[in-house]
């Protein structure tokens, strides 16, 4: 690895949790206006353990506990923890702090982090982030409860002049907002396709985001609703990593009234004109500036921060094919025409290499950085005073020999175990459905989101999918195809796209029944099998088969909640899918045959980090191209192909999507 020397010492203070510890992350680090310095210790996938509160006291250089997640939000032992406080620490007119758990560790009996496929699990999965509440001049805290069950918020901001907290839900990518005076909860819908944290307050006071696949949208607090911008980051020119994740996770606000953005793994920064909606990029964060080296495989900026001279701030940090990662800070006076500036490597020779990957802030004149995910080692708080930096920030100190450059020392072989069994085993227990070969279409790409909830899909035999779509009173006809999407209006009263034989629905069976619950066991979906059958799901996520007599046979329950949606069966009826769940669910796509019974195929959650093509021998012609991050909960409706090896799927998510699935 070819890297600089630390920065020059000159009003550098590195303060460090001491020693080892169950708490290896920071990933909330807020100032108030007061200039009190908040920060959440975090455990991020080596223990089950809970997040903690901490001021940091420059003046005694020293952390203060203000308190225990686990002794605020009383949890049951067996579940997945809420291991982090993660980018929603806000600060209320009272003087009180508002903040929202997260997890990223396990239940104690897990082998690793399983929170989707425990997502459903009432005694063992993760129980929904909890609001937290802290008084700073009594030091005490209390929650105000779940918002939304089952999820893990991932990044939150509060609003005044609403008096409402604003929300990212991690799994299922919903925008949700909680009023502290009505105590209510909205849920905006699906605007993202999962895992995005940040929620930024632009120049014209609307919050804005992007999806996991870089599209920007807002959300305006005035009329509460939500807008989607025309706007995209432009893919990496690697884009291995840029197919997997370009979402926006930082922003900064600009004194001409801009926003300056940094979206993560792709080329470059990027500014939004508010008044006008145009973007422009900015140009590269500096990466060739960097000493070159050939090992180097993507760097990405990170802790943005913006002076009082209006020059940018910023860390780069870089992975190494050997997996060691080396962090710069970054100064660029883009205003005045200025490049993009390596001062060397964050850290001091006393202590260590920054690991800066969650927040900076500037206050009087001092930049403060979060030193985080440092492998297993416990976090620190990194300051520079830059009224003595800004003199010497040309300057370079001593070679960095933090062993954390290079992840085969020793030192850190422990966290790349842990890696290692962890991404070993999610791929031996995938929560995503297993297929050969798989492509989507982005209806909300297209249209307004709110109206490109699919309803109906039918699959043509040139693998062309055709269907109906629609909301806020309209409807749509649409084709998806090679040539891409195409989009007609019609009349809600118009026919159905697609049709079939129905064995009759809304008939009661009570063989089909879960005990206590016999009134849902009322036929929700049907398709025909073989030799006169019929198959079956009900309401209440049960399924079975009625022979050509009427006998009944129980296959048992398909999903964890929910009904079954819809069902489709092949042109012999030797193969049958289905969908369903609860809509506060994942979603789950199954498949019956006789051979194998009943089976539950996943999710419909694909983040690939590479492309493919479909030759015309394996898909009759059809050239599909693997389009990266695409993850929807709701699927609602299918149609087999006629051999029973291809399924297209549609989702009700207000990203109204369309799949295709070739087993």
């Amino acid at each position: 690895m070819n890297v600089l020397p630390y920065i020059a010492q000159n009003g550098v203070h590195h303060k460090v949790f001491g020693g080892k510890g169950s708490h290896n992350a920071m990933w909330d680090f807020a100032i108030s206006p007061q200039g009190r310095i908040y920060l959440s210790l975090c455990s991020e996938l080596i223990e089950s353990s809970y997040a903690r509160l901490y001021e940091y006291l420059p003046e005694q250089d020293a952390f203060d506990l203000l308190f225990r997640v686990e002794d605020v939000i009383l949890p049951a032992d067996r579940t997945i923890r809420h291991s982090k406080i993660h980018t929603s620490l806000s600060f209320l007119p009272n003087g009180h702090l508002l903040m929202s758990t997260h997890t990223t560790d396990k239940a104690p009996a897990h082998p690793c982090w399983l929170p989707e496929g425990y997502y459903a699990h009432t005694w063992e999965g993760f129980s929904g982030s909890h609001l937290i509440e802290y008084d700073p001049e009594t030091r005490t805290a209390h929650t105000l409860g779940i918002p939304v069950p089952f999820e893990s918020i991932y990044g939150g901001i509060y609003v005044a002049e609403t008096n409402r907290f604003y929300f990212l839900g991690y799994f299922r990518g919903h925008l949700y907002s909680y009023g502290l005076e009505d105590r209510q909860v909205k849920d905006y819908g699906q605007v993202t396709e999962y895992g995005c944290f940040r929620l930024h307050r632009g120049p014209d006071g609307k919050l804005y985001w992007s999806s996991r696949s870089g599209y920007l949208a807002r959300l305006n607090p005035v009329t509460d609703q939500v807008e989607q911008l025309s706007l995209r980051f432009r893919h990496s020119k690697n884009g291995t990593y840029s197919n997997m994740i370009m979402r926006m996770d930082y922003a900064v606000n600009l004194p001409d009234g801009r926003m300056l953005m940094a979206p993560i793994l792709t080329d470059g920064m990027y500014l939004l004109d508010t008044k006008t909606d145009t973007m422009t990029e900015l140009g590269s964060y500096g990466e060739e500036y960097l000493p070159e080296d050939p090992t180097r495989r993507y760097s990405a900026p990170f802790c943005l921060a913006l002076d009082r001279e209006g020059v940018l701030w910023y860390i780069l940090e870089s992975n190494y094919e050997n997996g060691g990662t080396s962090t710069l800070l970054m100064r660029w006076d883009f205003r005045n025409g200025g490049k993009p500036e390596p001062l060397g490597t964050l850290g001091t020779p006393e202590t260590r290499m920054v690991a800066g990957v969650s927040e900076a802030h500037i206050y009087d004149d001092v930049l403060y950085i979060a030193d985080t995910n440092h492998a297993n080692d416990m976090p620190g708080v990194f300051s520079i005073d830059l009224r003595q930096f800004r003199p010497h920030c040309q300057e370079r100190s001593v070679m960095p020999t933090d062993p954390y450059l290079d992840s085969s020392t020793e030192q850190y072989r422990e966290m790349d175990r842990i890696l290692a069994a962890f991404s070993a085993f999610n791929e031996q227990n995938p929560v995503a459905v297993q297929c050969k070969r798989w492509n989507a279409w982005d209806l909300w790409r297209v249209m307004k989101p709110e109206q490109s909830a699919v309803r109906q899909v039918k699959l043509l035999p040139d693998g062309t999918v055709c269907g109906r779509c629609g909301g806020e009173g309209a409807a749509y006809d649409f084709t998806a195809g090679p040539d891409g999407v195409h989009i007609k209006p019609v009349a809600e009263t118009e026919g159905e796209v697609c049709t079939s034989e129905k064995w009759p629905l809304g008939e009661t069976l009570q063989a089909l029944a879960v005990p206590g619950r016999q009134y849902k066991a009322v036929v929700t979906a049907t398709a025909p099998l073989s030799g006169g059958r019929w198959i079956v799901g009900t309401g209440d996520g049960v399924m079975g088969i009625v022979s050509g007599d009427g006998a009944v046979y129980r296959l048992g329950r398909a999903c964890p909640n929910g009904p079954i949606r819809a069902l489709s069966s092949g042109a012999d009826g030797s193969v049958a899918y289905g969908v369903g769940g609860d809509e506060s669910d994942l979603g789950m796509i199954l498949r019956y045959t006789d051979g194998k019974g009943l089976e539950e195929l996943g999710s419909l959650r694909f983040n690939m980090d590479v492309g493919y093509t479909v030759g015309a021998d394996e898909f009759e012609g059809a050239a599909l191209r693997c389009p990266g991050i695409h993850m929807s909960s709701q699927p609602c409706c299918l149609d087999v192909s006629e051999d029973g090896k291809t399924v297209a799927v549609g989702v009700a998510d207000r990203m109204g999507t369309v799949y295709l699935l070739q087993f």
